[in-house]
């Protein structure tokens, strides 16, 4: 995760923060949904298209093939450590098919059977701004 730190309930703002306003403040690119063994059960057809791809091929593709290994490893920590219920921000590192890294700026929400991360671009001058 970039320059956030990885604390279960790290946000921006240093607390946890709701879901709904963190989607309210977003400009959603991305969103997909993992289970608890760290598997895509399904994404919007934007961030499939961000990755390359279709919904369909990223359906039961592990994180460690979708995010860095780094981001791919805090994810699974979270879910495995029983963390559910949080939600925070932070930057994390997709990796497309044709490209380098894609940085965007995520809305993370554990629920205790998975997650959802939420993309939206990183703030001017933060990482790769996606096309």
């Amino acid at each position: 995760m970039r320059n956030r730190d990885a604390r279960p309930n790290t946000t921006t703002g240093g607390s946890v923060e709701p879901l709904e306003r963190l989607v309210a403040e977003m400009e959603l690119l991305g969103a997909l949904r993992f289970d608890g063994g760290g598997r895509v059960i399904t994404c919007n057809a934007t961030m499939a298209r961000l990755l390359g791809c279709s919904p369909g091929e990223l359906t039961g593709v592990p994180l460690g093939q979708v995010l860095d290994a780094p981001d791919a490893a805090a994810m699974l920590a979270l879910v495995r450590g029983g963390h559910s219920h949080m939600v925070g921000r932070v930057r994390l590192a997709f990796l497309g098919r044709a490209r380098d890294p894609l940085v965007l700026e995520c809305a993370v929400a554990l629920d205790g059977s998975g997650g959802a991360l939420l993309g939206s671009r990183p703030h001017r001058g933060q990482g790769t701004d996606p096309q």
